[in-house]
């Protein structure tokens, strides 16, 4: 079952690592490997002698999985010891050997720092976009047909002298031939 596992866990593209009951890196897959710019000599080291600044809350639930809850967090910033600020979405959870007993842990960890960055990104340009059409004091609006919604931005809102919470659109769609 072991080598099942480690076979598994090599050829994954996700960034994935197996740890023994004693913390001690049995396998990783070549995006952990990639991502933490470790190779296989690293194989047989202790998760926190390679990992020696992980936050706490990070061994405790190692040891959590150590007895058999899956830990997880979809969004978490982080910061290194150099200053370097990140965001990581990881997993932890329990695998079992050939006896059903607990053999260690597997730890899924990958870095949606860019992604996170664009979507700073995108809601920076879209509150600008928003200031600027108020400040033109243009309304926009948008009509998705397939699913029937439409969106009004606040300056349209303003415009038409609506609230956002009293409008209603049924009057104002046509029935579309089909």
């Amino acid at each position: 079952m072991r080598l099942q596992l480690e076979a598994f866990v090599k050829n994954s593209i996700m960034p994935i690592s197996i740890y023994d009951r004693d913390m001690r890196m049995l396998a990783a897959s070549q995006a952990w490997l990639g991502m933490y710019q470790l190779t296989e000599a690293d194989f047989g080291r202790l998760h926190y002698e390679t990992f020696p600044d992980i936050p706490a809350h990070w061994r405790l639930a190692h040891q959590a999985a150590m007895k058999g809850l899956y830990k997880e967090h979809v969004e978490e910033p982080y910061t290194l010891a150099n200053g370097a600020k990140g965001w990581h979405r990881w997993q932890c959870s329990p695998w079992h050997d050939s006896h059903s007993d607990i053999g260690g842990i597997i730890i899924i960890s990958e870095d949606i720092t860019e992604r996170k960055s664009k979507e700073a990104e995108l809601a920076y340009l879209l509150a600008r976009f928003e200031l600027i059409q108020q400040a033109a004091h243009i309304g926009a609006w948008d009509w998705n047909i397939t699913e029937g919604n439409i969106t009004l931005n606040a300056e349209y809102y303003d415009i038409i002298g609506w609230s956002k919470d009293k409008c209603r659109f049924r009057r104002w769609r046509p029935p579309i031939p089909g």
